[in-house]
């Protein structure tokens, strides 16, 4: 309170009483008071990024913390398992949607594999529409009746075979690649 009083007294110190000694005072110190109303006119301008950054700061800190809470959640957890799920069905839905299908696909190496052949490995890649198989001959003759059979098949349109190799037991194994139409 006693500091109140002082910034009163000094205020009433400083303001003139009359209008004449107003008008005086202020012409005499115009330069000060335009150098006064510049510096707040800076202190405002230049702490007001400084008050927004720190707002912004805390606002940013605060939703962190709230999605942290909300990652615990059980809710959350369930929409982390149902775009997982979304996503799996998307992909379902491409190889659906796609020229490939499955059982169709194996229902044709079922019909046209030769006897003398074992396929143990079988990749499909929708997007590419190709068949990726591993596989075992009885002879490089098997495999080339087999490559013939995959090649006058109406749905494929290309067939690859890589690093056929023979092992200690005269068996070929071999890489056998397909694309259809």
């Amino acid at each position: 309170m006693n500091y109140e009083l002082s910034v009163i007294s000094y205020l009433m110190a400083i303001i003139p009483e009359s209008e004449s000694e107003f008008n005086s005072f202020f012409y005499r110190n115009i330069p000060l008071i335009t150098i006064i109303a510049i510096n707040c006119l800076l202190i405002v301008t230049l702490s007001w990024p400084l008050y927004e950054s720190q707002k912004l700061q805390l606002s940013r800190n605060d939703l962190k913390l709230k999605i942290k809470n909300l990652e615990s959640t059980p809710e959350f957890q369930k929409v982390i398992e149902y775009k997982d799920l979304k996503n799996k069905r998307d992909e379902i839905q491409k190889i659906n949607q796609s020229k490939l299908s499955v059982f169709a696909i194996l229902r044709l190496i079922e019909n046209i594999t030769l006897p003398q052949l074992v396929f143990n490995r079988f990749a499909i890649n929708a997007e590419q529409g190709s068949v990726n198989l591993s596989g075992t001959a009885s002879s490089y003759a098997s495999l080339a009746l087999q490559i013939e059979n995959f090649e006058r098949e109406k749905m494929i349109k290309s067939v690859v075979v890589k690093n056929p190799t023979r092992n200690e037991n005269s068996i070929i194994n071999f890489n056998l690649n397909f694309v259809l139409k």
